[in-house]
């Protein structure tokens, strides 16, 4: 009884410490000012991996405004149940989104530290604003969003 305890201990403290652990790093505009890709992409399907979850989403480029990526296809990488990443199924097919995205080898992954993603929504986008948060409006059309974007990013 007392090895089950303590291998049962050991299995809890290794799964909390493969949690993720992270703080809110700021709106759009502040986190994807970081990260090596940022584009507005449409959402082409999900694929599972090594679970029963969705653990990557292919997209479809359709602007970039930060990075260099010459493909048009490309796969990112959401939540494996351990990692600092969204679950790719909030990202729905056919729907198109800003993303900001880290680049691990050939690939991507977008995280959950902040707001690494904004849906649009007829032709809108809105966008968490707090006082540390004050570049943009809470809410913009997606074409002065793309030319606000355009400026920050420098691309």
């Amino acid at each position: 009884m007392r090895n089950i305890l303590l291998a049962s201990a050991i299995l809890l403290v290794a799964t909390l410490n493969l949690a993720c652990k992270c703080g809110w790093n700021g709106n759009f505009l502040r986190v994807a000012s970081n990260e090596d890709l940022v584009v507005k992409a449409k959402i082409l399907g999900h694929a599972r991996v090594h679970s029963d979850l969705d653990e990557k989403m292919t997209i479809e480029i359709l602007t970039v405004f930060r990075g260099k990526e010459k493909r048009k296809k490309i796969t990112v990488w959401g939540d494996d149940g351990k990692s600092c990443r969204p679950y790719v199924n909030i990202f729905k097919k056919g729907d198109i989104y800003y993303l900001g995205l880290h680049k691990e080898e050939n690939e991507y992954e977008i995280s959950v530290c902040g707001e690494y993603w904004l849906q649009v929504k007829n032709g809108k986008i809105k966008m968490s604003k707090n006082e540390e948060d004050e570049k943009a409006p809470a809410e913009m059309t997606t074409k002065a969003f793309d030319e606000m974007l355009k400026t920050e990013m420098g691309n």
